[in-house]
């Protein structure tokens, strides 16, 4: 005997809107609290939103961060094709491999402004997260000043100043450094080694690019998995150059920052876009169906 058939629902379809809900509104505070700049653009690199840090960036009001919706990238920035940045960002979309640039820009209130600019693809588009490194070029600058002050100075900066010798011990870590990392005075001072605040995945090619710098050669910015005493890691961008007294080098000196907001930020709007996407085609499934 054939076993009676169970009835079953009409099961409605579920908007897309209602199903994305809890991340649209996670993302959006998100993205509202940050003090870094997220500009988000189409395939055609329209402008499809900005947050208050990029409108702040850019000195729009609301009414003119709303106009600037639906501008392409050129319509704000045609130099960036002359530079070839506006190329850059077309491969980023094209292989998924994401670019960080320094920029120098005039701001209207500010004055100059040195802009960190990282480009990831987003879906079809493409992200971009800016960050205001003036105080990073300042702490550059002061430091070529003189040493005692720089170190007084220093300490009141809010990102990692070091300083280490040919052999690739620290000699100097301001207060920043230490306590992101949780080392000490003393662990600097029994001569903590660049390598230990590094995964020793990335202690290769940390040594390669300390030689390159010791002959001479600059930084426009190197990404590393720093590595705490703890054993906890971050994601930092590392800026370097040598030190050199009386025509001889004698070390190394830089600044590192922290790029973890920078990263969860382009984490969040990867995983939102490929959930969206998923609502979407779970919908479309939910209605290309019916149900008895």
């Amino acid at each position: 005997m054939a076993r009676k058939r169970a009835p079953t629902r009409d099961r409605p379809a579920i908007p897309s809107g209602r199903l994305s809900r809890h991340w649209q509104a996670g993302l959006a505070a998100f993205m509202e609290a940050s003090t870094d700049a997220f500009i988000l653009f189409d395939e055609k690199l329209n402008v499809v939103a900005l947050n208050p840090a990029a409108e702040k960036l850019a000195c729009l009001s609301e009414v003119a961060a709303g106009r600037a919706t639906g501008d392409h990238i050129l319509d704000h920035n045609p130099d960036l094709e002359a530079r070839g940045t506006y190329q850059r960002y077309l491969d980023v979309m094209a292989t998924g491999e994401p670019v960080t640039c320094d920029h120098v820009a005039e701001h209207p209130e500010s004055g100059l402004m040195y802009l960190s600019v990282r480009a990831f693809k987003v879906g079809d588009g493409l992200g971009l997260t800016i960050s205001d490194v003036t105080a990073r070029r300042v702490a550059e600058e002061a430091l070529n000043e003189s040493e005692s002050r720089n170190r007084e100075l220093t300490d009141l900066l809010p990102m990692t100043v070091f300083e280490a010798n040919n052999d690739g011990s620290l000699t100097f870590v301001n207060r920043q450094g230490l306590e992101s990392t949780g080392y000490t005075h003393e662990d600097v001072e029994a001569g903590l080694e660049v390598a230990r605040l590094l995964v020793p995945g990335d202690r290769e090619r940390a040594a390669q690019n300390i030689e390159e710098r010791l002959d001479g050669g600059g930084s426009a910015g190197t990404e590393y998995t720093a590595l705490r005493k703890d054993g906890t890691t971050f994601p930092i961008r590392v800026h370097s150059s040598a030190v050199v007294r009386d025509g001889e080098t004698v070390g190394l000196r830089g600044v590192v920052v922290d790029l973890t907001e920078q990263r969860q930020a382009e984490e969040a709007l990867q995983r939102s876009e490929s959930y969206y996407k998923r609502s979407e085609e779970h919908t479309s499934e939910l209605q290309s169906h019916s149900f008895i």
